[in-house]
């Protein structure tokens, strides 16, 4: 660039400084775009910062957020790249100085007039959790609306998006759920059924003699029960009789030894659809050698769903014998006795159901002495109101619903607008019933309980209980809740820290545990890729429910103990059950529950090294350092990488076992393009290069081609699916010239930043939270909650509490 071009394109910004706000621009700022800037980010450079067109208006948002870049890049020292002259540092401090002011300006002006957070709707789980508390119902609801955008929280009003589907699925979604809560059907038949198993059809046919409907015969039989040895053949000991006709809470029994094993056996219960073409699992336990396995749990069931039961790590006979070519006679492998299963349920104590009477208070349910069909249904009970005006008794039903849904007292002759809807059906002739349902079908589809809004501002203490319970539960307010609002006296500090702690000590709380991590940690997209099955054998379904519970309780545990931000990326214990200890390779675990487990000497500890989150960050068949360098900078210390050029090819990992991931990269990297980003993406990516696929630790690489046949067994069988192949290579060196060998130094390296990590979490706290992305004028503010725990080393129940404390979940 020559001297003239350099000059012409400076009096350009020159001219265009002269429309800045007054204070904006000063003499140093003039100096720093001069001296360090304009050479790079003019109009005849390829960059996305070109200072001859950028607009200076902070109105703008895209000039604002164009600032904002600025301010950041040369804030971290990140611009002017390191290879070029360095400004003054009396100059640039104050020209940052006099950027951070202005640009704090207008945001807090913006704030002032808007609040920080604008008007959006329930997300799919909140309606679902919102209706089940409000009526008291199961029923599946959040499948009947719109999916969720997956870019970035779905609590966030730019992230949401309202259309005339979400119109129509929202009238479909009350209607479901007022028909579960108001349920005048035949009365479920809740009388345990008892499937002796030799008694299944299927199982009599299995054995039939030769001519019978199988050939194979692959199960054993004993004289109480049946035998299985292999878990892939379900459908011989489904009990698909089970079929649910209600949604609801049953309770399930069962006993099980294990035959011929001496180590534990894993039963599973998962419920199946044949509408759906899928299962579940519903719980796991282990089957102890020489104890009988008595199975009682009660799962939540959904209507048209049946139960089978599944058995895991079966060992299998010395000789590698396979039970399909020698039958059971024969096979001398361990299997799982199953004797007897029992469904009991829906559960309920009454018919129709309590949710029936909460919305329908004073009326009398009268069983008819013959069945009618009404609404594609057959009705059991009819409705008799009290002497009088019916729609009396639909007001009383209407204006307990509608407050409990709008989350606040309704205002003087509210209910009257809902009332309307219910006269108007009467008037015309309509049942009482269809009245009653058309009345809250209108307050459920009502933006009152469907937004989230507000004026900006302080919290009213309405306003206030709605957030505090949308946070740590995804519903509404119980009625603790709304007592302390309804007294004002929610708003106090005290007041507040209190319900903080009741509510992260409830169990509901694992609902935020779940929603926060699903989307803060991506544990939502954990099933996004299925693990290859020759070279992930080990990986089933159990495993694969573990990984999340681990994930999900350890975050819990952080709260419950207050525990500092470190132990994010590197503690000393995790959140074990048997199955995902002998998958992490630490012995001395029992039992299938989820439990605290000292991890002391061995690899595991903090988010990093947690399965779900190797596998969430793996496709099914190779780990990439790439993605899981990003995803450490993304979600761990939040400062992701830019996208790469669109001329830049992708790294396509070698699954044939002749290349290295490493290999790949050190000639991507060659390219100073691609250089400026993987010195900080490919660090934390190598240190992960220690976990495969599944999260299981590595010393080499699976392959489908190349290598040696592992020495260790998988079940007692020699392993033929894959061989170990080229070995892996760990170490890196940070950005800032720190070098590590493994995962746990580069862990330690990384735990030092509690600075980094605590702000992270609290930007992503309140963004949850609050439905708003941080914005410039929030900084002051979330270095205020840093500084309030810093002494506690940050720990997470106590950032939690700053944050709820802070102006940026109090005010609007």
């Amino acid at each position: 660039m020559t001297y003239s071009s350099i000059k012409g394109a400076w009096l350009a910004v020159a001219v265009a400084i002269a429309w800045l706000p007054a204070g904006f621009v000063s003499a140093q700022v003039k100096t720093l775009i001069a001296d360090s800037c304009i050479h790079c980010h003019d109009e005849s450079t390829d960059t996305s910062l070109d200072f001859d067109a950028l607009d200076f208006d902070l109105k703008d948002e895209k000039t604002f957020a164009m600032w904002e870049r600025v301010y950041d890049r040369v804030a971290a020292g990140e611009m002017p790249p390191e290879d070029e002259d360095r400004p003054d540092q009396t100059t640039q401090k104050k020209a940052l100085a006099q950027i951070h002011d202005s640009l704090s300006k207008r945001s807090l002006a913006i704030q002032k007039e808007n609040g920080r957070s604008t008007i959006r709707r329930l997300t799919r789980t909140e309606y679902e959790y919102s209706l089940h508390d409000l009526l008291g119902i199961k029923t599946e609801l959040a499948r009947l609306l719109p999916a969720e955008n997956e870019s970035g929280f779905d609590t966030v009003a730019k992230n949401q998006g309202i259309s005339q589907l979400h119109a129509k699925s929202w009238l479909i979604a009350a209607d479901a759920a007022i028909d579960s809560a108001i349920n005048l059907g035949v009365e479920p038949d809740s009388k345990p059924q008892r499937f002796e198993m030799l008694e299944l059809e299927s199982v009599k046919n299995h054995f039939a003699p030769e001519g019978g409907k199988n050939k194979h015969i692959i199960l054993g039989k004993e004289d109480d029960g049946i035998v299985i040895f292999e878990s892939g053949s379900t459908y011989l000991y489904s009990l698909k009789k089970s079929g649910m006709d209600h949604s609801g809470t049953f309770r399930i029994r069962a006993e099980a030894e294990t035959f011929r094993s001496d180590t534990p056996i894993v039963v599973a219960f998962f419920a199946g659809s044949y509408s759906r073409g899928q299962s579940r699992i519903l719980d796991y336990w282990d089957a102890v050698p020489g104890e009988t396995l008595e199975i009682d749990f009660e799962p939540t069931l959904r209507r048209g769903e049946y139960i089978f039961p599944q058995a895991f790590e079966l060992m299998k006979s010395k000789d590698n014998a396979n039970i399909w070519n020698v039958g059971p006679e024969k096979y001398e492998g361990a299997g799982l006795k199953l004797k007897w299963v029992s469904i009991e349920g829906p559960l309920h104590n009454s018919w129709p159901p309590v949710s029936a009477t909460n919305l329908l208070p004073g009326v009398k349910f009268n069983k008819r002495e013959h069945l009618a069909w009404r609404n594609n249904r057959h009705i059991q009970f009819d409705i008799e109101t009290p002497e009088g005006n019916p729609l009396a008794t639909i007001r009383k039903g209407i204006s307990k619903l509608a407050a409990r849904a709008f989350r606040r007292p309704l205002r003087k002759g509210e209910a009257d607008e809902y009332l309307v809807i219910a006269k108007n059906a009467l008037d015309e002739g309509a049942a009482f019933d269809k009245a009653s349902r058309l009345a809250m079908r209108s307050v459920l589809c009502s933006p009152h309980f469907l937004f989230h809004s507000g004026e900006p501002g302080e919290l009213d203490d309405f306003s206030l209980a709605s957030r505090l319970s949308y946070f740590f539960w995804k519903s509404i307010p119980d009625s603790t809740l709304l007592k302390l609002a309804n007294a004002g006296e929610l708003s106090d500090d005290e007041v507040l820290r209190q319900q903080v702690d009741r509510m992260l000590d409830d169990q509901k709380a694992n609902r935020f545990f779940g929603d926060f991590l699903g989307q803060w940690l991506e544990l939502r997209r954990i099933d996004a890729t299925s693990p290859d099955s020759r070279l992930y054998p080990e990986y089933d379904p159990v495993l694969r429910s573990a990984m999340t519970e681990e994930s999900e309780a350890f975050f819990g545990e952080l709260v419950k103990e207050d525990l500092g931000v470190a132990n994010l990326v590197d503690s000393d214990f995790a959140m074990l059950n048997r199955r995902l200890a002998d998958h992490y390779g630490i012995s001395g675990v029992e039992g299938q529950h989820i439990r605290r487990v000292d991890t002391k000497g061995t690899v595991r500890g903090g988010f990093l090294t947690q399965a779900a989150i190797l596998k969430t960050t793996a496709n099914g068949t190779t780990t990439s350092p790439v993605r899981r360098g990003n995803w450490v900078l993304t979600s761990i210390l939040g400062t992701p990488s830019p996208p790469p050029p669109p001329n830049v090819g992708a790294i396509e990992p070698d699954t044939r076992g002749t290349t290295t991931i490493r290999e790949e990269l050190t000639a991507h990297r060659n390219s100073m393009v691609c250089n400026s980003c993987h010195k900080n993406i490919d660090p934390p990516g190598f240190a992960l290069e220690s976990f495969d696929v599944i999260g299981g630790f590595r010393e080499k690489y699976r392959s489908v081609e190349h290598g040696d046949a592992p020495k260790t067994k998988l079940f007692g069988r020699h392993i033929w699916e894959y061989k170990l192949n080229l070995p892996v290579n760990p170490s890196g060196e940070t950005p800032d010239g720190v070098s590590f060998s493994d995962i746990e130094s580069y862990k330690r390296i990384l735990a030092k930043r509690k600075r980094n990590l605590a702000e992270n979490l609290v930007r992503q706290l309140v963004v949850y939270s609050t439905g708003a992305e941080i914005q410039f004028a929030d900084r002051a503010k979330i270095d205020n909650i840093l500084k309030q725990c810093e002494d506690d080393d940050y720990g997470v129940r106590s950032l939690i509490h700053a944050v709820v404390q802070s102006k940026l979940f109090r005010h609007k």
